[in-house]
């Protein structure tokens, strides 16, 4: 046998929001054919999901200055394979790892400021937080950026939090999983509106 000497480079594609292409292949984070396969390592999800939001904001923010101006981060499509892993990953601790350095933070940097409430000492500690991911907060949609624009962080929490839901209702979600996903979308407040899913 012949050995060939193959040289492969790598350049990077910048790919737009709302560009053909875009979003690129997410299957690290669903690992293809499942999330609950064993066989597949999980700290590169974790590793992923530490750092995702502090890069996407700071992706944003490096876009603000490029002409012409950036579409919206859609949002419910770039967490999306976040949200399919927390519903089927057969481990709690990768589910825990989801929802403390992805789910919890976004929900409480979308979140209205509290204004005129007595404040508990968690709620002092973790008001400092509002602030975080701020381009990402100011320059988001829920999926289309091109007919949806930049949309108020109240209003896409509030539906993001109905994919949850929904994602956490499908046959697929393992039950733990389902709980814990109904649980933080009781936590976030929406389960005691009258305007809860079905």
């Amino acid at each position: 046998m012949h050995a060939m000497n193959t040289t492969i480079s790598f350049r990077p594609r910048v790919v737009r929001f709302g560009e053909p292409g875009f979003p690129p292949s997410c299957t690290v984070l669903t690992f293809k054919p499942s999330p609950s396969d064993i066989r597949v390592p999980t700290g590169l999800a974790y590793h992923l999901a530490d750092i995702y939001l502090e890069e996407l904001d700071k992706a944003l923010s490096n876009s603000l200055n490029a002409t012409p101006s950036p579409l919206p981060a859609p949002l419910y499509t770039l967490l999306k394979p976040f949200l399919i892993l927390a519903a089927q990953t057969s481990t709690s601790i990768t589910h825990k790892r989801i929802k403390s350095a992805v789910f919890d933070p976004l929900f409480l940097a979308l979140s209205p400021p509290m204004q005129d409430q007595p404040r508990s000492q968690k709620c002092i500690r973790l008001d400092s937080d509002t602030d975080a991911y701020p381009h990402l907060v100011s320059n988001a949609c829920y999926e289309d950026p091109n007919a949806e624009g930049k949309m108020a962080g109240a209003l896409l929490r509030k539906m993001l939090l109905r994919s949850l839901f929904e994602i956490a209702s499908q046959p697929e979600t393992r039950d733990s999983n389902r709980r814990k996903m109904y649980a933080l979308w009781k936590e976030a407040g929406l389960g005691d509106d009258g305007d809860d899913a079905e």
